[in-house]
């Protein structure tokens, strides 16, 4: 096991969206989420992984998994106004792409309901539905702890799938040799 700081995942998973062709700001958000969903959910960096094997020959899975969480803000914006929505996708995407968007409606005061603040990572849904519902103190102070711990002892990744998120954000670094040759 190697243990990663959480700003070190965030890192790796950031390089590795913006390799994949998505847009900095996506991929930051991505990265948010993905980190969120590794600390209170897990199985967040296997799944991951296995999103950009299956996207080496397309970006298209990627950025659909990637995008998801655009549908959970439309969706939280509909239920304020109206109190209920559904945030639907083309097809199911994993839980480690919405989680910190969720969490962050949830605390302001839009539920999704059906799906633990805790479910897996890996936990493909094919919609969400939001209600206008309070967050549970008790589940606010388990995150914070869940947080804590994290940042304080780091988070736990297997040894070849840090190693994969490695090789797949090298690309991203470009060599101090190739911007010397742009250099006037």
């Amino acid at each position: 096991m190697t243990i990663l700081a959480p700003r070190e995942l965030k890192d790796l998973v950031y390089r590795c969206c913006r390799v994949g062709g998505i847009d900095p700001g996506t991929a930051d958000r991505f990265a948010d989420n993905l980190l969120h969903a590794q600390i209170h959910r897990g199985k967040a960096v296997e799944t991951f992984l296995s999103i950009l094997a299956s996207s080496t020959s397309s970006t298209d899975e990627l950025a659909r998994v990637v995008a998801a969480a655009d549908r959970v803000e439309l969706a939280e914006a509909t239920t304020r106004s109206v109190g209920v929505a559904t945030a639907t996708f083309d097809s199911a995407v994993p839980l480690l792409a919405l989680s910190l968007s969720l969490w962050y409606a949830a605390e302001r005061g839009i539920a999704s309901i059906g799906i633990s603040n805790t479910a897996p990572g890996d936990q493909h849904v094919e919609s969400i539905e939001l209600v206008a519902e309070t967050l549970d103190q008790t589940a606010r102070a388990s995150a914070q702890q869940r947080h804590s711990t994290a940042h304080q002892q780091g988070l736990s990744v297997t040894t070849s799938d840090f190693a994969q998120l490695e090789s797949q954000a090298a690309s991203f670094l470009v060599a101090e040799m190739k911007l010397d040759e742009v250099a006037p």
